[in-house]
């Protein structure tokens, strides 16, 4: 067994050696986001001569020059933290030992589920230092150089190189070895049948779903390994292979479908199922992928409480209640009211939508709360003012306050308050009222009157007013009184 592995390990070296000969392939390879390598492609093998246990983790900085190694580990390191593309060059040591000019682009992959950041890794031998490789030209043959330049100093690529590095690498990304490093790395579960609806490939993140290994899934029946349910009935969905094979069209799995794994237990997922096509539009089979919804679905969970809160708090608030959205221009137009606004005003929601207050009250009235919503969406500031208006149900006084809400330093939004103040200030005009008429009857009396103020500890207390008749007796004006 051992002999045959090795037999093995040496065929897909000589293969991967003929691939780069004939420029057809790149460097590929997977990390975490530290650098770690998990897996590099058997082209890389071919080329530095070693093992795949051996460039695992870091064991892959021991082909790299040793004056790049700390610069290539600080560039993987910045590319997973900072979850950016990252173009680099780096020295590359061969089988014989003798080092080329590697360009290479490190991508970062996000894994949803895990909120996990992973590497992935596309270059491409550029040049050599010295001589040529006997396995990559003729003898005798001179290696062209490609058009890039490389600073010795920090192994970065200058102007001409970041043009090439963008090229080179990137037109590879639909060949078959990029691809497989795609599959593998991505959250999304992803299932290949042939024509007979047998699995030929599942990836790692299906596998996880499922609960089924590809060694395991292989030449199984889809319907064997991947039972889908619609979710509030529980009825199995069946012949989907079936049904997209006969249509020669994606079928959509929708958010009421789950998932059944080996477990029998239940994950919430969407995605489709298409037919899968060669190179001559032949359907040889069906491609499967899927999404796990589980941290989705609690999200919506918690949106949906969220959401029946607020409408709990905001219909169920005794204050009036409005949301006004700014448009450009700006054009301040209403988005709603609750109840207890609408009640105020005598207008249902539906007939203020989209509206501003000149459209709704008129230009005498509407055209001053434009004029205040603006000096709010100005100053970006809490703003409170007094307004009478006359609303279906009559004429209101109403204080009120705006609040603007900011997105990116630009009100996008403004939350109204108001309180009604009208019976408010009927009393206080009452109370006015009454206070003239006492002072009237109070002056007229013919007999003498005077009010004082009376503390419970003191004699007497000081003298608030006095009648023209006491004012007369005495001989005082008010003011000496």
């Amino acid at each position: 067994m051992a002999e045959m592995k090795d037999k093995k390990t040496r065929e897909d070296h000589i293969l991967a050696a003929k691939e780069i000969a004939d420029g057809q392939t790149v460097f590929l390879w997977c990390s975490d986001k530290k650098g770690k390598k998990t897996k590099v492609s058997r082209s890389w093998l071919a080329y530095t001569g070693r093992l795949q246990k051996e460039e695992l983790s870091l064991g892959w900085l021991k082909s790299v020059h040793p004056d790049d190694r700390v610069k290539v580990k600080e560039t993987l390191l910045k590319a997973g933290r900072d979850e950016e593309e990252i173009d680099h060059a780096y020295r590359l040591r061969d089988q014989y030992g003798k080092f080329s000019w590697v360009a290479e682009t490190v991508m970062p992959l996000k894994n949803e589920e895990k909120a996990e950041v992973s590497l992935s890794g596309a270059g491409r031998l550029l040049s050599e230092e010295k001589g040529s490789h006997p396995s990559f030209c003729s003898q005798g043959e001179a290696v062209p150089r490609p058009a890039f330049e490389v600073d010795e100093a920090d192994g970065k690529l200058l102007s001409v190189s970041a043009k090439e590095i963008e090229r080179m690498p990137k037109k590879e990304l639909t060949s078959p070895a990029w691809l497989e490093v795609m599959l593998q790395s991505i959250g999304d579960g992803v299932i290949a049948t042939d024509s007979k609806g047998k699995v030929v490939y599942i990836n790692p993140a299906a596998e996880k779903m499922v609960g089924i290994a590809q060694d395991a899934a292989a030449g199984s029946f889809l319907g064997e390994i991947l039972t889908l349910y619609y979710e509030d009935t529980r009825e199995p969905l069946k012949f989907l292979v079936e049904d997209v094979l006969e249509s020669g069209r994606r079928v959509h799995l929708t958010d009421s479908m789950v998932l059944k794994d080996q477990k029998g237990h239940f994950l919430p997922i969407n995605g489709s199922a298409a037919p899968l096509r060669c190179s001559n539009s032949e359907t040889i089979g069906v491609i499967i992928a899927f999404q796990n919804r589980t941290e989705q679905k609690k999200a919506e969970k918690v949106i949906s409480a969220l959401s029946y809160d607020y409408e709990m708090i905001f219909h169920g608030a005794q204050a009036n209640l409005f949301l006004v959205d700014v448009k450009e221009g700006p054009r301040f137009e209403y988005r709603r009211l609750n109840r207890a606004a609408e009640e105020f005003a005598g207008l249902k929601g539906e007939e203020i939508i989209g509206k501003t207050a000149t459209e709704i009250f008129g230009e005498d009235i509407g055209s001053e709360a434009d004029k205040q919503f603006a000096r709010c969406g100005k100053t970006k500031k809490k703003h409170s003012y007094t307004a009478e208006r006359v609303f279906p149900s009559g004429r209101r006084t109403q204080k009120v306050t705006l609040t603007p809400v900011i997105k990116e330093g630009k009100v996008i939004q403004l939350i109204g308050s108001s309180f009604d103040l009208t019976e408010q200030r009927e009393l206080e005009k009452r109370l006015r009222d009454s206070r003239a008429q006492f002072r009237l009857l109070f002056e007229d009396l013919k007999d003498m009157a005077c009010v004082y103020r009376f503390y419970a500890d003191r004699p007497s207390g000081p003298v608030l007013e006095v009648n023209r008749a006491m004012r007369e007796a005495m001989g005082y004006t008010r003011e000496e009184i």
